[in-house]
């Protein structure tokens, strides 16, 4: 999404001035150092002190907050841990020689929490203003630099795009010069907004959350970029990210918006429902695909399609607010989340994959005629049909055509 708005705004990266205060993301940070062989645990803590003071000065830093309570982005963690090495924990005091690789030792969130404690009071001790988000550091980021922006040149130092989609919306005229840098490309917020336009800046939490973010599923072969050309160009689309910006709005409400809206990031008309954009859909791709139709190609179920709207509306309640997502007004598990086993997980549909008749369709791949029970067809009271491997229901003993053309017994006698 990052390399899209960039495209769009048509701007070069721009140098900072000499005079900004800088809003580092602690948890960009931990990953910018490396960490020697034989050092111990202070020393690895002082180079970063070294390293902030040196090249940003008396820098506010915030890092994210881990906690045991159920939070939505329990799954983005899972994801992340997915095939990593995770240390166990680690008791461990300064002097101690570092015994694991930073990514496996960070990996273990009570390590993590532990440093980044060390951290904050060794930066703190050097000057340099730290704060301890509850939980995702994003808000808590953009709330600093807000902070900062209203009284100097500020800059935010991160490679999240939310903190950049968060700081297009959240910076306003009042505010001095805001800057974010992310890798070598650094963005003049005030510039970027002027490039993207009202309609884009002002809708663009809900056009990031719908199309995909840490707490919602990407639509898929739909990317970022159609909701923000949906933001630019259609005035309909813009009304339905309206409700998701309203605060205590119904779930009735935010179900029928979100539907409007991917029905029209589909492709479909105005007066189209998503059953009716889905049927199209796969009448439409089963004529002239030459493979199979993979489902995930379709616009989504009703079903599906509510639980992403219910989870796209907090979402944007929380980045609207900029607060930690446990002091936002509505609680997840009414807002398409459930608890399982400590963890918070999305709840993706509460509707059968397909009728219940259907799902009890069977196919046979007989080399035969398919004229015994050995069918599976035959055996289930089936006819075969186009599904079956080897007789394509057609040709088989068991096919409809075959029975049809039967003839019928014919009296001859007198």
């Amino acid at each position: 999404m990052a390399d899209y708005l960039w495209s769009l705004t048509e701007q070069q990266s721009v140098q900072l001035p000499q005079r900004v205060h800088y809003v580092l993301d602690g948890g960009s940070l931990l990953h910018r150092l490396t960490w020697g062989r034989g050092v111990t645990y202070n020393q690895v803590v002082q180079s970063y002190v070294d390293f902030v003071t040196r090249n940003y000065g008396k820098a506010s830093v915030v890092f994210d907050g881990y906690t045991s309570c159920p939070s939505t982005k329990d799954m983005t963690h899972l994801r992340r841990k997915t095939g990593r090495k995770i240390a166990t924990d680690v008791d461990f005091e300064g002097d101690m020689l570092v015994s694991d690789t930073k990514e496996s030792f960070l990996a273990n969130e009570t390590n993590k929490q532990r440093f980044i404690y060390e951290l904050s009071n060794a930066l703190q001790d050097g000057g340099v203003e730290t704060h301890l988000a509850d939980g995702d550091a994003d808000c808590l980021i953009v709330r600093t630099a807000l902070r900062k922006a209203e009284e100097e040149p500020t800059a935010v130092i991160g490679q999240d795009t939310d903190l950049l989609v968060l700081l297009l919306f959240h910076i306003k005229p009042k505010h001095f010069d805001v800057f974010f840098a992310s890798g070598a490309k650094v963005w003049d917020i005030k510039a970027a907004q002027a490039a993207l336009g009202a309609d884009i800046c002002a809708n663009i939490l809900f056009g990031h959350a719908i199309g995909g973010c840490d707490t919602t599923s990407s639509l898929f072969s739909i990317g970022k970029r159609e909701p923000l050309l949906q933001l630019k160009n259609s005035p309909l689309f813009r009304q339905q990210a309206e409700v998701f910006a309203t605060e205590s709005n119904t779930q009735e409400a935010v179900i029928a918006a979100g539907e409007r809206a991917l029905v029209l990031l589909y492709g479909g008309k105005e007066d189209d429902s998503l059953n009716t954009l889905r049927c199209f859909k796969y009448l439409q791709k089963l004529s002239t695909s030459k493979s199979a139709l993979e489902p995930k190609r379709l616009p989504p179920t009703v079903s599906a399609a509510q639980f992403h709207s219910l989870r796209t509306y907090f979402q944007v309640q929380v980045w609207l607010t900029l607060t930690d997502e446990k002091s936002v007004s509505i609680c997840p598990t009414d807002w398409g989340w459930e608890v399982k086993e400590g963890l918070m997980f999305p709840l993706y549909t509460d509707a059968a994959a397909a009728p219940e008749d259907l799902l009890h369709v069977v196919k046979c791949n007989c080399k035969t005629d398919c004229a015994t029970s050995r069918c599976s067809c035959r055996r289930h009271g089936l006819f075969c049909t186009g599904g079956c491997g080897e007789c394509r229901g057609d040709g088989c003993m068991n096919s409809v055509n075959k029975i049809e053309q039967e003839p019928e017994d014919v009296d001859f006698s007198p």
